[in-house]
């Protein structure tokens, strides 16, 4: 999958790079810089599962479920439905 360089999620833009988060994360969602960061590191095979659960991730945030989703809730859903959309649906690239 090809990194894209912006999402948008609700007429809100999200800014989406590349860079070096250390040995814990694949990515990581800045909710106050409206940025997503791919660890340069992200296996190939990773890479679609990674993006699409750092998009979820702003997505919750722009719905404001932050307030109201734990953490940790909100990682195991995140990952859960990521898992969903790729066990159902092609996603060849991201535009």
């Amino acid at each position: 999958m090809k990194i894209p360089k912006r999402f948008n999620v609700f007429g809100k833009k999200i800014t989406v790079k590349v860079g070096n988060l250390g040995a814990n994360y694949d990515g990581m969602f800045y909710t106050l810089k409206d940025l997503i960061v791919i660890d340069k590191s992200v296996a190939k095979e990773r890479l679609d599962h990674v993006i699409i659960h750092e998009f979820l991730h702003s997505v919750i945030a722009r719905c404001s479920l932050e307030a109201v989703v734990s953490y940790p809730a909100e990682e195991v859903l995140v990952d859960m439905i990521t898992k969903a959309l790729l066990e159902n649906f092609k996603i060849d690239n991201i535009k």
